[in-house]
């Protein structure tokens, strides 16, 4: 047994807010956070799904597969609510190469590194790049691919 949010019933069944908040109305709440109703997940299913019974087997089914697709949505949301999107982590790290070849030029030019310095650590950080992309199954942008 859990304790779920109005919101989060809405999220489980599909259902609209206005229509769960009619298909609730018998079922005792406790008040939560930001004026929350907190309900007991299994009287609030119970009354959500007894009082619009299914016409058929196949409507049953068909109901339940939708309802356990949407509950794999909403768990895969929570799973994955602190990951970075790939596109912005290439950015950055595209950000920082072109940031750091900017300081590799301006030492170049003072003359407190050689070319062959320069070369190397390329070399050295690309290794580490492929590699990290490699461990992480990561498929690099077209550029970066080219660029390599």
């Amino acid at each position: 047994m859990k304790n779920v949010t109005l919101h989060e019933l809405g999220q489980l069944t599909g259902t609209n807010y206005h229509v769960l908040k009619e298909l609730l109305a018998s079922v005792p709440f406790t008040p939560g956070p930001n004026r929350a109703h907190i309900y007991n997940s299994v009287e609030a299913l119970r009354a959500i799904y007894t009082t619009r019974p299914p016409t058929t087997l196949e409507d049953a089914k068909l109901r339940s597969e939708l309802l356990n697709a949407q509950l794999k949505e909403v768990e895969l949301a929570k799973k994955t609510k602190g990951l970075v999107p790939d596109g912005f982590a290439f950015g950055l790290i595209d950000v920082h190469i072109k940031f750091c070849a900017r300081r590799f030029d301006e030492l170049l030019r003072r003359g407190t590194v050689n070319r062959e310095w320069i070369a190397e650590c390329e070399r050295h950080w690309g290794e580490l790049y492929r590699q990290f992309c490699k461990d992480f199954e990561l498929t690099l942008p077209e550029a970066q691919q080219q660029g390599s």
